[in-house]
């Protein structure tokens, strides 16, 4: 039977030292177990880290335009061909009215309107900041054989014109592996669903990261 009088921090007007010395150790204890706990999440993969940012674009090629003082980096790896690797154009805009409309750049292949294709659905716009950085951010989806390519242009202002960086990422379709008969199959459908969920849009981040004029 528990003997519920000696369980009491205060006893007959004093303080029971023995079981408030213990609580004092147990609350230590639980203190670094949490302290424990959180420095393991930050080690862990979903617990996104800020340190050695430089050695995650190590060994990136480097695009520059030398008119417009623009550099960035990207891994060439990522990209299956030459075509969908990153590239800088420049043209006429209405550069003034740049931070109420953003222009509409020209889709290869696309004769019609803005609103066409925006209204079609294969082209979307909307307004981002990249390191303190305005741009509008065209992104234009396409389809082929199994697989989704979105095209990301993104646009901002220099020297009054607009200045646009574009690259084209692949978006296999993963209901491609299913229904799963086999553990290859699992692991071509697993992969894949890593590829163009997390994989494809940290590494964009991270090519973003990079996007820097020079003076």
């Amino acid at each position: 039977m528990v003997e519920w009088d000696n369980m009491c921090f205060i006893k007959q007007g004093k303080t029971n030292i023995k079981y408030l010395f213990i609580l004092i150790i147990a609350a230590i204890f639980a203190g670094g177990i949490m302290v424990g706990t959180f420095k393991l999440m930050k080690c862990s993969y979903w617990w996104p880290s800020t340190e050695n940012i430089g050695d995650q674009t190590a060994g990136w090629q480097v695009l520059k335009n030398e008119e417009f003082g623009f550099e960035m980096k990207y891994p060439r790896e990522f990209f299956q061909t030459e075509v969908l690797q990153p590239t800088t154009a420049v043209m006429d805009c209405d550069y003034a009215n740049f931070a109420n409309k953003c222009p509409f750049i020209p889709i290869p292949g696309f004769t019609g309107t803005e609103e066409e294709a925006m209204k079609q659905g294969f082209a979307t716009s909307e307004r981002t900041t990249i390191n303190n950085m305005s741009f509008c951010l065209q992104k234009i989806t396409e389809g082929a054989l199994g697989t989704t390519y979105i095209t990301y242009n993104y646009t901002t202002v220099r020297k009054a014109k607009c200045f646009t960086i574009s690259f084209t990422v692949p978006y296999p379709n993963c209901q491609n592996y299913l229904p799963v008969e086999n553990q290859e199959m699992q692991k071509a459908y697993d992969d894949c669903i890593l590829a163009n969920e997390i994989t494809k849009p940290q590494t964009i981040q991270r090519m973003l990261s990079t996007f820097r004029f020079v003076e």
